[in-house]
């Protein structure tokens, strides 16, 4: 028999802690359909926005769960709750949003995605430019 994980760093609880928490917000978007409405979205994640605030990197997990779900819809939706919510947006949140689109060939979203960035004071990269192709 196995013996239980147990974790040797308070770091290491956090993130198991943060990539449950992760999961469970997925779900209830994933829950929501292909094209939620923003304000599903947001009653979903609005315990969490405090949390992402101080920790931008933890939204990334989030997205980039739903761009494996190939839930472009859902992850544009995420982008906007977060601009709303004074929550920072970066390049790397976008980009995981431009490639879930460029997954399921949404490419007008992809565009409107890349098109948006310079007015949420995101710089666009190379990356965001080869996901939008």
């Amino acid at each position: 028999m196995r013996a239980a994980h147990v974790p040797r760093h308070k770091t290491e609880t956090c993130r198991q802690e943060a990539s449950s928490s992760v999961a469970l917000e997925a779900d209830a978007i994933l829950s929501l359909g292909p094209s939620p409405l923003e304000g599903a979205v947001r009653d979903i994640l609005l315990p969490e926005l405090l949390r992402w605030q101080q920790n931008p990197r933890l939204v990334t997990v989030l997205l980039s769960h739903l761009a494996r779900k190939r839930r472009p819809d859902s992850v544009e939706k995420v982008l906007a709750v977060m601009s709303e919510s004074t929550v920072e947006v970066n390049v790397y949140h976008h980009n995981t949003g431009i490639s879930a689109c460029s997954k399921t060939s949404q490419w007008q979203l992809a565009v409107d995605l890349l098109r948006r960035m310079p007015a949420m004071e995101v710089e666009p990269s190379e990356v965001s430019y080869s996901a939008c192709i």
